[in-house]
């Protein structure tokens, strides 16, 4: 999908779904759902590969099954968020362009920022 008008799409019509399911799933839980994923992950595939020379299973077979697994994890990422990243940028197609803040009236603004 490069397409930004498919991104857009799908930013609209499709992923409002997916995230509100996801957000519904993890609202559950007082703990990050992904990085009980992230640190399963790891902890799974190292553990396979242990059982797997343990066993004394081939290294291809076990190599494919890894590199099946983190596929469908790059998989999920991408129908979770990735396609968002199609997008078509803030200001693309805006009909005025954005100023850009002078660091002055920036500073008289907000006081307590200081500008280096």
């Amino acid at each position: 999908m490069r397409s930004p008008d498919m991104g857009e799409a799908y930013a609209r019509n499709v992923y409002p779904y997916i995230s509100g399911a996801l957000s519904c799933f993890s609202s559950l839980f007082s703990f990050s759902i992904g990085d009980c994923l992230i640190y399963g992950s790891m902890a799974g595939l190292l553990a396979y590969l242990v059982y797997a020379i343990v066993k004394k299973r081939s290294w291809r077979a076990t190599a494919g099954r890894m590199i099946e697994y983190l596929l469908w994890i790059y998989v999920w990422f991408y129908l979770a968020w990735g396609l968002n990243y199609f997008r078509k940028d803030f200001l693309h197609g805006r009909k005025s362009r954005m100023r850009l803040i002078q660091p002055t009236l920036f500073v008289r603004s907000y006081p307590l920022i200081q500008i280096r």
